[in-house]
């Protein structure tokens, strides 16, 4: 599986459902509302990326569902949650939820950890 999606492949990658009670929650929740492409990657070993892996992208949508858009044109659809600063998301082509440590958020930019078998992060812009 390419990392390209390592998001929902690994963010899809792709969900238990966990309701956010602070109005705190709910504005960082507001904020990962959109599509998101994935900007760069970095990781433990220092793989190279292709071009291509910049290609993905993701929308989290207010109804707690997803949709990722990798960079062979495969479309992908699931469930999100966050829960502080873990992302859970979940798919049918995943036989288990996955959960994401949201390393920072803003406005435009996301920055994910994933932890497979090595630590990896991506950051994504905001695309809409």
């Amino acid at each position: 599986m390419k990392k390209s999606f390592y998001f929902l492949s690994v963010l899809l990658l792709s969900s238990v459902s966990f309701i956010a009670c602070s109005s705190d929650d709910d504005k960082n929740n507001d904020e990962l509302i959109g599509k998101w492409q994935v900007e760069s990657f970095s990781d433990e070993d220092e793989y190279e990326y292709s071009s291509c892996d910049y290609l993905a992208w993701f929308e989290l949508k207010s109804d707690g569902t997803y949709t990722e858009y990798d960079s062979e044109g495969k479309t992908t659809e699931g469930s999100w949650s966050k829960k502080g600063n873990i992302l859970t998301v979940a798919s049918e082509d995943v036989l288990f939820p996955i959960t994401i440590k949201i390393v920072s958020l803003t406005n435009d930019k996301l920055v994910l950890q994933f932890t497979t078998f090595e630590k990896s992060w991506v950051t994504y812009k905001k695309i809409g």
